[in-house]
């Protein structure tokens, strides 16, 4: 992962982290921040899919404290980013592993 990327995770991280209240949008931005991360690391996609969770629980302009597990798992992605060197080593093979297609859909136009 780039060093920019990173840090614009840490700083959303923090910023949603430090806040009394969130708002669906700063969580869809800080997930899809994360997404790098789940990608680079398997074991974080469980973290990630809870943070989702909570994000798609909210409405539209919905505002809501994070609960304690929701905050836990975030605390667990800010410990995973201050490792930031470790994501350098991860193989291009990891985002090129794609399935073939089962079914192919014909359509005349």
């Amino acid at each position: 992962m780039p060093l920019e990327k990173i840090e614009k995770a840490q700083n959303r991280l923090h910023d949603v982290l430090s806040a009394a209240r969130v708002s669906k949008t700063s969580l869809q931005k800080l997930l899809g921040s994360l997404r790098h991360v789940a990608t680079c690391c398997p074991p974080a996609r469980a973290f990630y899919q809870r943070v989702q969770e909570r994000a798609s629980a909210l409405g539209r302009w919905g505002h809501r404290r994070l609960d304690d597990p929701a905050q836990e798992d975030l605390k667990w992605f800010r410990a995973i980013l201050q490792q930031h060197q470790r994501f350098n080593g991860v193989s291009v093979s990891t985002f090129a592993k794609l399935t073939l297609p089962i079914v192919h859909v014909h359509m005349d136009a």
